[in-house]
């Protein structure tokens, strides 16, 4: 399979029917980062956060509004081919905001699990 497929699949599991595109900005120029809403579709919230730093890692705050959510699980797809969409873990909401050190060139998909 193609690695490109793991890229598109980080974000294919984002913005389903009946879901709402959430308001999502990032400070930094080096990561982009996408959000969308549950918006009562029965799919849950879904943040993708794209890296595209070449030489170091990325510490990234990501702020949550708008949702009750306090859980995220977590998936990663790496350039170099490491990990295709890997889970990662479970990431808390602390404080309204999930940290992350996003490894450069990946690609990770925060998915609401509560």
């Amino acid at each position: 399979m193609l690695k490109g497929y793991y890229f598109y699949k980080q974000l294919t599991r984002a913005g389903h029917r009946g879901m709402a595109v959430a308001y999502a900005y990032l400070a930094n120029p080096q990561a982009h980062i996408i959000a969308f809403a549950e918006n009562n579709s029965g799919h849950p919230d879904i943040i993708v956060l794209t890296s595209n730093v070449f030489i170091w890692s990325l510490p990234v705050e990501i702020k949550i509004k708008g949702t009750n959510s306090t859980k995220f699980k977590a998936f990663r797809t790496c350039e170099d081919g490491f990990e295709l969409f890997k889970e990662i873990g479970l990431f808390e909401v602390k404080n309204g905001s999930i940290i992350y050190d996003s490894p450069r060139e990946t690609t990770t998909t925060f998915i609401s699990v509560d």
